[in-house]
């Protein structure tokens, strides 16, 4: 009887280690494909929200572009100095994007005439080439045309973010609408 018990704990151990070892390859393999399938999905779902985000970024541009060329056609005397002052101009002309973005109102000779920020209205806005040239860069071409691109930015905690703005003139002025926001704001649940 030992012979016999010997020989089917060994027959035993050897079927468990045939059923077992596939098992755990396959096991393996599978784990590793699908965390592969997740990292390609988020790669690839961030790619689809990034380029969802920047066009919405474009659109808002865009449209508070034709909101001014509409003002501007039916105020057709109105000058740079009487829109500066005026509330209902600057409501159209800085509206939120996103959570913390905002579109402004820059002219084709970078002076800011509408911004989130008060201290920045009536700045040269040539000043800050130097210290963002990347931001620089695109407010730059802006001048001349639509324009658009990344640039790092910080922001009121400190932390460097990425930011996508998007410059649309104002047809039949010297005005530019930039619109802008965080990029990681579009991925919050």
């Amino acid at each position: 009887k030992t012979v016999k018990f010997g020989l089917f704990k060994k027959f035993l151990i050897s079927f468990i280690l045939i059923a077992t070892i596939p098992m755990l390859v396959i096991g393996y393999l599978s784990y590793n494909g699908m965390r592969d399938f997740r990292e390609q999905t988020l790669t690839q779902s961030k790619s689809i929200i990034k380029k969802l985000s920047t066009t919405n970024i474009r659109q808002k541009a865009i449209g508070v572009s034709k909101e001014l060329e509409i003002y501007f056609k039916v105020n057709r005397n109105v000058n740079l100095e009487e829109i500066k002052d005026d509330p209902y101009l600057k409501s159209i002309a800085v509206q939120p994007v996103g959570v913390t973005g905002y579109t402004a109102v820059h002219t084709t000779n970078a002076i800011s005439i509408f911004h989130k920020n008060p201290k920045i209205v009536g700045m040269d806005l040539h000043k800050l080439k130097g210290k963002f040239p990347k931001f620089w860069g695109i407010l730059e071409r802006s001048l001349k045309g639509p324009a658009s691109g990344y640039y790092m930015w910080k922001d009121i905690h400190g932390k460097v973010r990425e930011k996508y703005m998007y410059c649309a003139p104002v047809k039949g002025t010297n005005l530019v609408v930039a619109a802008t926001t965080y990029l990681d704001e579009f991925y919050q649940p």
